[in-house]
């Protein structure tokens, strides 16, 4: 009685605040189309500020740590004394291995950021790739719906056992039912990865004839 008094309560709560629901969804995909938009213009400051902010931080941090160190005395407070030396040694020593890692692998960041570049400009440029996943994520439901149907007729497939004591009867299934379930569970499968790889061929092809 519990658990449907609660299921009631959730049809009731989103027969409430449907609207809500689909304008929070329909907020989310406008901010994630104008970020996607805005992303050509704004990835490499967004990139590289936020590496000088990282960098920066750990410096601060250090200094701070270094600064705290003065207001413990080395004898009576040794242990706050030693804390805030490994902190400031730490946090340099990252700040130095982070600025290190930045001037070697600079080159690839910037590529990384040129791609990203690229990427908003294809997607802007090609808005109907957007509805690529939601047309996958429909043939996704609707051959699962059928999968779900067939799986059923298939475990009905066998003796049945009827309990006056439990509400669905027990079917009792042969090995080629077994096999044969298990192939069915496969085929699911496949044609989930087979959708996501097509998916992912579609991208690729259109982004070949945009860019070349």
């Amino acid at each position: 009685m519990e658990s449907n008094s609660a299921f009631a309560s959730s049809v009731n709560d989103i027969q409430t605040c449907w609207k809500v629901i689909l304008g929070m969804a329909a907020g989310t995909i406008l901010i994630a189309l104008l970020y996607v938009f805005l992303l050509k213009w704004i990835v490499k400051p967004v990139l590289y500020v936020s590496m000088v902010i990282i960098l920066a931080m750990f410096i601060l941090f250090g200094a701070w740590s270094f600064m705290k160190r003065s207001e413990y005395d080395a004898v009576t407070q040794k242990k706050n004394y030693d804390y805030a030396t490994a902190g400031a040694g730490i946090a340099w020593g990252l700040a130095f291995l982070y600025a290190c890692f930045m001037c070697c692998c600079w080159n690839n960041i910037s590529l990384g950021a040129s791609i990203m570049e690229a990427a908003s400009a294809f997607v802007t440029s090609n808005i109907r790739i957007l509805f690529l996943p939601i047309i996958a994520y429909i043939l996704s439901l609707a051959f699962f719906a059928y999968w779900a149907v067939t799986a059923v007729y298939l475990y009905g497939i066998g003796e049945v056992k009827y309990n006056p004591l439990l509400p669905i009867a027990t079917v009792t299934n042969n090995k080629n039912t077994t096999y044969l379930a298990w192939y069915f569970l496969f085929g699911l499968l496949w044609v989930v990865a087979f959708l996501i790889c097509l998916q992912q061929f579609i991208i690729a092809a259109m982004t070949c004839m945009w860019y070349f």
